[in-house]
């Protein structure tokens, strides 16, 4: 699909990843590469990779035991190292993909023009600390208390655009809220909604009921 002709809601969500991460390369910088890949370096690339060693990172979804899980990742290594004589990544070399740490109170603005589309956009993106149990647990259960009500005020009583969508951004082992509205509106405007909504937001947890309270 032509990258370009994506809706302006994929672009945001696209750049956004760009810029928190602390190493990635746009499709602008990938497609300036093409020219210089050839079948012979392909070769050559393939044949070095395997040889420098692979760390491997599997999930395994669904309705599965853990002792098959586990099999199946054996008869995965097992193959690798048989055909390819394949040797572990050591450590040293294993590169861990971080986020960029955002100052308390900063603001940061970029902004990209989409030629195809007329419809504008705006990723709000709230970081909010490395990732714990607490931390995921907290970050979820605020999400959940107020997407109702963003998509209520922005969508339903607003009517600023047919997607407003909130969720947790989880990437690199950092946490975020992340807000988003697809719009004729400028993204100024958009902007502002956003920030007036979070600033209305009043959420109040009360203590847990005692156990003899259930019916």
């Amino acid at each position: 699909m032509n990258f370009e002709a994506k809706q302006p809601y994929q672009h945001s969500t696209y750049y956004m990843k760009n810029l928190i991460r602390d190493t990635m390369w746009t499709q602008k910088q990938l497609l300036e590469t093409i020219d210089h890949v050839t079948i012979e370096n392909m070769e050559h690339f393939v044949g070095k990779f395997f040889c420098q060693g692979i760390f491997i990172e599997s999930l395994y979804y669904g309705n599965i035991l853990r002792r098959d899980a586990i099999a199946l990742q054996e008869r995965l290594v097992a193959k690798l190292k048989s055909s390819r004589h394949v040797l572990p990544l050591q450590p040293s070399m294993n590169v861990n993909y971080r986020h960029i740490q955002l100052r308390d109170g900063s603001n940061h603005l970029y902004t990209v023009e989409n030629k195809v589309h007329e419809t504008k956009s705006l990723e709000l993106f709230l970081q909010t600390g490395l990732q714990s149990s607490r931390a995921n647990a907290l970050a979820e259960l605020y999400n959940e208390m107020v997407k109702e009500k963003f998509f209520d005020t922005l969508r339903t009583k607003e009517q600023l655009g047919y997607i407003v969508h909130s969720w947790v951004r989880s990437l690199a082992g950092v946490n975020g809220l992340s807000f988003i509205i697809q719009s004729d509106k400028s993204p100024d405007y958009l902007d502002d909604r956003i920030e007036t909504f979070l600033k209305s937001v009043n959420v109040k947890l009360s203590p847990p009921k005692k156990k003899n309270s259930f019916q």
